[in-house]
This record gives C-alpha cells, sequence and structure tokens, in this order.
C-alpha cells in the first residue's frame, strides 16, 4: 500500500466508512472500465478551465474520484473516470480520491471477481463483452472513445433520464441506445442524435434501465415521434 500511505489520509467512522485521499497522482489511477465519451470529457474540460485556481481547488476536494484499494495499494476508480481525464488533459496533475473498499489483500483473480460483485467494474467495450479485466487499460489516458456514453451524458443532463446512483448506470443507457440510434461524426450530427435518443429514453423500450424516467419533462421533436415508430435497431 506504498502509494496510498504517502499520502494524507482522513478515516471516517461507521457502516459506509470511506477514506479521503487528497494529492494522489491521476497518472497512477487505473480504470475500472474500457472506454469513455470524449465529448463528456471535453464538456469537464470547460467547466475546470472556467474556474479560478482557488475554486479549482476547492472543487477538485468536493469532488473526489471515487475507487477501491487492489494489490500494492494501487488506486481503481469505480467512478470519475471522466473527471479523471479531463484533469489529466488540462495538466492537473494532483486530485482526491475516495476509497471505498481496500482490497489490497486480494490476489488479482479475487480481486477481479470481488469487483464483478459488487458492481465495481463494467467489462463491456462498445457492446461487447464481459471482456478479460487483463485487457483494460492501465491508465487514464489509455482509454478510448465510445461516443455512445457521451451520449447517454448528454442526454441525462437534458432530462431524458435522472441521475442514480448504480455503478456505471450510464453504460446501461449506452448500450441500449447503441441498438437503436446512429451517431454520425459531426456536431451536428450529435445533437440529433440526442433528440432522437430522447424519445426512444422515454419508450417503454427503456423500461427497467437505471433512472428510467417515462414522464414527458419536454415534448419531443415530432420527427423523432415518428422516428420511433419506423426506426430498425441499428445493425451491430
Amino acid at each position: 500500500m506504498t502509494k496510498i500511505l504517502t499520502l494524507l489520509l482522513f478515516l471516517l467512522p461507521g457502516p459506509g466508512a470511506y477514506a479521503l485521499v487528497c494529492g494522489m497522482n491521476v497518472e497512477a489511477i487505473r480504470p475500472t472500465q474500457f472506454t469513455l465519451g470524449l465529448r463528456e470529457v471535453a464538456h469537464k474540460e470547460a467547466k475546470l478551465s472556467a474556474k479560478s485556481p482557488s475554486d479549482l481547488r476547492g472543487y477538485i476536494k468536493e469532488h473526489p474520484i471515487e475507487g477501491v484499494l487492489g494489490l500494492g495499494g494501487e488506486f481503481y476508480a469505480t467512478d470519475g473516470h471522466h473527471f479523471g481525464r479531463a484533469a489529466l488533459n488540462l495538466g492537473i496533475k494532483k486530485v482526491c480520491v475516495k476509497i471505498l473498499k481496500d482490497y489490497s489483500h486480494l490476489e488479482l483473480p479475487e480481486f477481479w471477481q470481488k469487483l464483478e460483485q459488487k458492481g465495481f467494474t463494467y467489462l463491456f467495450a462498445h457492446g461487447r463483452g464481459p471482456l478479460p479485466p487483463f485487457l483494460l487499460p492501465r491508465n487514464l489516458q489509455q482509454m478510448t472513445d465510445d461516443p455512445y456514453r457521451s451520449l447517454a451524458s448528454y442526454l441525462r443532463r437534458a432530462g431524458g433520464f435522472h441521475k442514480s446512483k448504480i455503478h456505471f448506470a450510464e453504460f446501461f443507457w449506452a448500450d441500449f441506445f447503441r441498438k437503436y440510434v446512429n451517431i454520425g461524426e459531426t456536431d451536428a450530427d450529435f445533437t440529433q442524435a440526442v433528440d432522437i435518443a430522447y424519445v426512444f429514453a422515454k419508450s417503454e423500450l427503456a423500461t427497467g434501465l437505471p433512472g428510467y424516467a417515462p414522464e414527458p419533462d419536454k415534448t419531443p421533436i415530432p420527427d423523432c415521434l415518428a422516428l420511433l415508430k419506423t426506426l430498425k435497431p441499428v445493425k451491430p
């Protein structure tokens, strides 16, 4: 646990105990998912860039990256991959992390089995999987783009579904949209995809997904309503 013991550690008692560590090297954070949404990373970069140095320090402390300890005391992120990648892109070297569980005593096979049992890892990439965890990127910089993960984030902010406490909830939505919505390469294509995805998110097809919100938060675009009746699932 040498990497963690060199940091400032605050232990909080109780059944939901966790440790808050500030000063974690963002380059040392290990992912527990294969992909992220680069549009969502850019969105977070813009938010961070707009803050003054003092506000940025406070924001980093108030938004720790959640995760668990693995073999050798390495920190594996279970939430906050986009935030960490945005910080890395902006040259921010240190972040705060929230250690939910200490699994540093487990060998790697048992470690990944535990993470799967707890829902602390998402071993799918672009709709394929589960994939073996040894194929996971070793750091946040190695993670590749999944446009559907960005689509899910943008749609949640547009009221398409509610934020969920379930780990990797937006990946479940991303894989849902992957079946029905095509995303082009331009900003206009992406905006159109968000409009179309909104209709599918409000439909009965999305029943059971985390944060499903069938109530009409806004009136869908009429063309999208027609698309809901005519579009067929996207071919893999």
